[in-house]
């Protein structure tokens, strides 16, 4: 017997997902914007991430919660590779980034992915897990292995690494078009607290990552539709 359960978090994780969603067709119509095309590929990762932990939580279960995370692996991966593809796009910097060095960028992820599979490796992702209750829902408290904290490692450089890229575009573009990338640059921490707040300091079960995917979201469309571009030095 399937023992559903509905918490304000799932409708707020479906919530994030409309956003994004909405985000990403406003970015799909300005995707001639350099960063357009990698930010829609972006939002297209975050909107799975917010949408497989929406359904996970509606399940009481551990086996069927564990199993819908194993989606969350890649859409989560994947989404701080592309938001580093979007930083370097969007700032002028295309030619650091070929198919090669973004094809040996997504080796990690690719492989974390694919071992949370495979039975007797999987404790490399996921060490160990048990359902707790959180206010009135039941969730699944992962331990993590040491492949994802490395993953997660290497994830917060690829994004703090994106950051520094707009933070230096903010400051050397011209005044037309700082509001633009400060929005972008700004909204951009969003996420990162949110994951941090989960990953870093260990704080809550409960990643809002994607909420905070859905506020930088909104922030990026809403950059994307002002008109012009940033000159980039360097």
């Amino acid at each position: 017997v399937i023992i559903m359960q509905f918490p304000l978090v799932s409708a707020v994780m479906f919530a994030a997902t409309a956003l994004i969603v909405a985000s990403a067709v406003v970015a799909w119509n300005q995707r001639a914007v350099p960063g357009g095309t990698s930010f829609v590929v972006f939002l297209g990762c975050a909107a799975v991430w917010a949408w497989t932990y929406g359904v996970q939580l509606l399940f009481t279960d551990l086996d069927r919660q564990l199993l819908v995370t194993n989606f969350q692996y890649p859409a989560g991966l994947f989404t701080c590779l592309a938001f580093g593809a979007f930083a370097v796009n969007y700032t002028g910097r295309n030619h650091y980034l070929t198919w090669g060095r973004l094809a040996a960028l997504a080796v990690l992820p690719v492989v974390t992915s694919v071992v949370i599979w495979i039975p007797g490796l999987e404790w490399l992702v996921r060490r160990e897990a048990t359902i707790v209750r959180v206010g009135s829902f039941l969730i699944a408290d992962i331990d993590a292995g040491p492949l994802f904290g490395f993953a997660v490692a290497y994830c917060y450089l690829i994004v703090i690494t994106g950051l520094c890229l707009l933070g230096l575009t903010a400051v050397r573009t011209r005044a037309l078009y700082q509001k633009q990338v400060a929005l972008i640059t700004l909204t951009a921490f969003v996420p990162l607290i949110g994951g941090g707040v989960a990953y870093v300091f260990d704080s809550t079960v409960i990643d809002y990552t994607p909420v905070g995917l859905a506020v930088f979201g909104v922030g990026v469309a809403v950059a994307l539709s002002l008109d012009g571009h940033p000159s980039v030095v360097g």
